[in-house]
């Protein structure tokens, strides 16, 4: 079984800012897909790793979840230009939420910007990584999680924060 990969807080986080018409994208896969995806409309997700990309593959297929758009995205590495440009050749139309937390996470956040409008909540997992901070450069911040004991913080290694990010206003 696929667990959604972080504490509860911001799980939370995630799930209160989710609304049942929306359209989302998911850039790294697992049981954030499984889960997130039962909260919304229609779902788009993209996965680098062949193996994960088959192991939540047969998990989606089991809970029979009809809402998902799974893409699997050999990445040229070092760069991983692949995960993004399949997204970019992909048609969704208008998307309301957009969870990053696969690789290259700057590049995405970077990436979406032509797809996303001023209304788009975009979650970047694992914020406490100073090299994400960059994209501050073009996204505000909404909202961060916060680890509501110390017991879940140790838990999470200090680690796993999730923070709610829009465009910065032009």
């Amino acid at each position: 079984m696929l667990n959604t990969w972080m504490g509860k807080t911001a799980r939370q986080l995630i799930v209160d800012n989710l609304n049942e018409n929306d359209t989302m994208v998911e850039f790294g896969s697992g049981g954030s897909t499984l889960d997130f995806s039962t909260f919304v409309k229609q779902y788009y997700s993209y996965e680098f790793n062949k193996q994960w990309f088959d192991k939540t593959s047969a998990a989606i297929q089991n809970k029979n979840l009809k809402n998902i758009n799974y893409y699997y995205t050999p990445v040229a590495i070092p760069d991983y230009t692949n995960f993004i440009t399949q997204f970019t050749n992909c048609k969704i139309g208008k998307i309301d939420k957009v969870l990053i937390d696969g690789r290259e996470r700057v590049k995405c956040a970077k990436a979406i910007i032509p797809w996303i409008t001023k209304d788009t909540l975009v979650f970047i997992h694992d914020w406490e990584r100073e090299r994400y901070k960059c994209v501050l450069e073009w996204y505000d911040i909404v909202e961060e999680s916060i680890p509501e004991s110390v017991e879940e913080a140790i838990s999470n290694n200090y680690q796993a924060l999730t923070v709610v990010l829009k465009l910065k206003e032009s």
